[in-house]
Parts: C-alpha cells; structure tokens; sequence
C-alpha cells in the first residue's frame, strides 16, 4: 500500500521571542490576503499569548497550528461582560 503524506510549510511564523516573522498573532492575520482562494498557513510556536484575536470575513482559508496543547496558548481576555461586541 503506497501512502502520500503532503507536508505544507507556514506561510508565516509567530514566535514570542521574535525569532519568527512575527511576534504576535494580530500581526500575522494582519497579512493574510483579502478573499484568497488559496490556503494561508500560520504556525505559532510554543508560548503564551496574550491577544484578542478577530479573523474577519474577508480572511478566507486560514489554517492555524501551534505546538500542542499546553505549549501554544492564546489567552483572550474580552467577554461580554466587559461589553465586548462584533459587529
């Protein structure tokens, strides 16, 4: 049996420590194309990070991966009794 494994690189890389092309994950969606057909891979790198993070529409086909379970954590800190809204 012949099996095929595809391997995707990230488009983007988002490290704490600044090692990657960006540090935070904000700033990575920030340069995902508007209405790509094509696929947009970002991976984050093991650590914490502290953001509110919005995909709006027009960021189509977006794949996020991390470390793993407790290595890549994103912690958002709004909720709706803060009054945080998306319109």
């Amino acid at each position: 049996m012949l099996v095929t494994v595809s391997v995707q690189w990230p488009n983007v890389t988002v490290v704490v420590d600044r090692t990657g092309d960006y540090r935070s994950i904000v700033e990575a969606v920030g340069v995902i194309p508007n209405n790509s057909d094509s696929m947009f891979f970002i991976y984050i790198k093991a650590g914490n990070y502290t953001e509110n993070v919005y995909i709006g529409i027009e960021k189509r086909n977006v794949v996020m991966s991390g470390d793993g379970i407790g290595k890549t954590n994103i912690i958002f800190s709004c909720s709706n009794s803060t009054g945080f809204v998306i319109d």
